[in-house]
């Protein structure tokens, strides 16, 4: 590594020594923080008896007085934004084997480097004048002794923290960032509760991952995306092979423009003519899912559960990126899939080995589907049927629309409890997400900046997750479901059929679930 940085002292010279904020560059926003502060308003007030329709509201105006008095009316100056992009340059530094002293230039010299090349005046995008300050940060590394593949990592790095910090309204975080100060948080309060540290690091280990999986896929590349690519792959070899950066950089645009032009249909980009992948942002966040899904079970997973988590991601990704577009609700065997990481969790907790766990994750995973996933097709929609005549008969007969509709959805679910079976429970990650979706919905429909909503839903639902701790306590449903599981099984082995094993488990289940709400 050592070689890698005598470019530091380069840049410095050249630029001048930058001011340099001490701290993580991946602190949350503080309009971020101020989520987590609704989410604790929330709990606190169901905690006092009060109910959602009422707690909605407080979680909201909690936020709202926090941003007030915490967070700056105006958004800071550019120069200061560009701190923590030098600070994630830095961090990349450290976590990559440099020398302190020296990542702190590197910090100092990238922080400089975006001030330069962000701060001007300038009519180009945002977006792009980050991809000139990636490109600035691999040019000067490479000439100085830096390899390629590590100045590449750097620059693409820092290009993602210039986006988050630099080309919104307020400064944001990356996903990245977001799971990795997830996995800290975590890993704190594994220590406070005593666990061994290499528990913890496994706990941890696998949070981080399954958030990254989960919540950071994008959608797959359109057309132009792949030749902009090629593009950056063709500056990057021109400047490794001794090309200055302005040299490189005219080739490279010419080469993208003509692989656009050659490959792509106009419009949005997305044209597949190069056989790549085209469509809506809905498909190409589903293309991702499925080449994920493909990665997961190439690497050894379950395909079921590599499945289930694959949609996760494409939930999530259509959420994060298809504007106008919303999500399907979580599929039931994600449903089962979230159960099964805390029986993960809870497992590596007690002591048990990586393998032991996934066993007992696995075997919580495919009991769960049995019991819930397996309803025909049919049924929720012959459910949906008798609750839309149901909400037509009330209507019809004077009764207010809004009542109506609640006494049809209530009617619906109590439908499909029956006849379909109850859904699988939810696990606390699972409500985190519930509870986060609904204050960004209300948040919409108050009028508010849609920024400003996707900022509180993200802080209430890190602050919901983290309160989830490392392994957490299984809650009553839960237990009622590993006491469905064990009576399926014993069904199965004295020799009754599927069917008549999950009808008697699923009745246990549903009988227990009731004295849970009580």
């Amino acid at each position: 590594m050592r070689v890698a940085f005598v470019f530091l002292f380069t840049l410095l010279l050249v630029s001048g020594r930058a001011g340099f904020a001490e701290g993580p560059g991946s602190a949350p926003p503080c309009a971020q923080q101020c989520g987590g502060q609704a989410e604790q308003t929330f709990q606190q007030c169901m905690a006092n008896g009060g109910t959602r329709d009422t707690c909605y509201p407080a979680a909201k105006q909690a936020y709202d007085s926090c941003v007030q008095s915490s967070c700056p009316a105006e958004p800071p100056p550019c120069a200061d934004r560009c701190v923590p992009v030098g600070n994630s340059v830095r961090e990349a530094c450290v976590a990559g084997g440099g020398d302190a002293d020296k990542c702190t230039a590197l910090g100092q010299a990238a922080a400089q480097l975006c001030g330069n090349r962000l701060c001007g005046d300038s009519s180009d995008t945002c977006s792009n004048r980050c991809q000139s300050f990636s490109e600035g940060l691999f040019a000067s590394c490479t000439q100085n002794g830096g390899t390629s593949d590590l100045c590449s990592k750097l620059s693409s790095d820092a290009n993602d923290h210039c986006v988050a910090a630099l080309c919104g309204a307020t400064p944001g975080q990356t996903c990245d960032d977001r799971c990795a100060a997830r996995g800290k948080t975590v890993g704190d309060a594994c220590a406070a509760k005593g666990y061994p540290a290499d528990v913890c690091t496994k706990i941890v280990n696998d949070v981080v991952t399954r958030c990254h999986n989960d919540e950071c896929t994008e959608p797959a590349p359109t057309c132009r995306d792949k030749c902009l690519a090629e593009a950056k792959t063709g500056f990057q070899t021109c400047v490794a092979n001794g090309g200055t950066e302005d040299a490189c950089r005219g080739p490279a645009e010419q080469a993208a423009e003509s692989c656009i032009a050659a490959n792509c249909q106009s419009g949005d980009g997305g044209g597949d003519g190069d056989g790549g992948s085209g469509g809506t942002c809905e498909e190409r966040c589903n293309n991702q899912a499925k080449a994920q899904m493909e990665a997961c079970v190439t690497q050894g997973g379950d395909p079921d559960q590599c499945h289930a988590d694959a949609w996760t991601a494409a939930r999530n990704c259509i959420d994060d990126n298809c504007d106008g577009v919303t999500p399907p609700p979580p599929s039931c065997e994600e449903q089962c899939e979230s159960n099964a990481r805390e029986v993960f969790q809870r497992c590596l907790a007690g002591g048990g080995t990586e393998d032991d766990c996934k066993t007992q994750a696995k075997s919580a995973f495919d009991g769960c589907t049995a019991l819930h996933c397996q309803a025909p097709p049919s049924c929720d929609s012959s459910c949906g049927a008798f609750a839309d005549r149901f909400e037509q008969k009330c209507e019809k007969h004077g009764g207010d629309p809004t009542t109506c509709q609640q006494k049809a959805d209530a009617y619906k679910q109590a439908c499909h409890d029956k006849r379909c079976g109850p859904e699988p429970p939810d696990s606390c990650e699972s409500k985190c997400e519930q509870t986060a979706d609904q204050m960004k919905e209300d948040c919409l429909q108050q009028g508010t900046d849609p920024a400003q909503c996707e900022t509180l839903a993200s802080g209430a639902k890190d602050q919901c997750v983290a309160a989830c701790g490392p392994a957490p306590d299984q809650s009553c449903q839960q237990g009622c479901e590993v006491k469905s599981q064990a009576r399926f099984e014993r069904f199965q082995k004295k020799g009754r059929s599927t069917a008549r094993a999950r009808k008697k488990a699923l009745k246990l289940f549903s009988r227990c679930q009731r004295t849970c709400n009580k």
